[in-house]
């Protein structure tokens, strides 16, 4: 019989080598270790806010331009062919999402476990690929 235990990752800013700005990757990891606790927990909000986060943080990276928003960031990695047609959706609803938390918006419907597990697929996803992005800008 064998039997694994798993710990977790020692330092999560390790998942985005690829970010410049060191106070950045250490941020986004501190974004994906809270991300992964609220995923396990189902605090599907949270999850959804730290993934909007994340997705944001890297996206700026990619970028560098200081002053665009989300929504323009999202626009700007699907023209450059580093979000597909779902990564981009995905993106879109986690930014409507985290919006939950005003108290006006009480009314919309909340997170869902299958928003959450999207939102998880892409966030995975654009780790690994994001390795390759600076080429993909070369390129663009």
């Amino acid at each position: 019989r064998l039997v694994i235990h798993f710990h977790g990752i020692k330092d999560y800013a390790d998942l985005f080598p690829h970010i410049q700005s060191h106070a950045l990757q250490q941020r986004l990891g501190l974004f994906y270790e809270e991300s992964e606790v609220g995923f396990e927990n189902s605090a599907w909000l949270a999850f959804a806010l730290m993934s909007g986060a994340i997705y944001e943080g890297m996206l700026f990276d990619y970028d560098g331009e200081k002053t665009r928003n989300f929504s323009d960031l999202i626009a700007i990695g699907k023209r450059d062919g580093i979000l597909d047609e779902f990564s981009s959706k995905v993106m879109d609803r986690t930014r409507e999402l985290r919006n939950l938390v005003h108290p006006g918006l009480a009314e919309k419907p909340f997170v869902t476990r299958a928003e959450a597990m999207d939102m998880r697929t892409v966030l995975d996803r654009l780790i690994k690929q994001a390795a390759g992005w600076r080429s993909a800008k070369e390129k663009s």
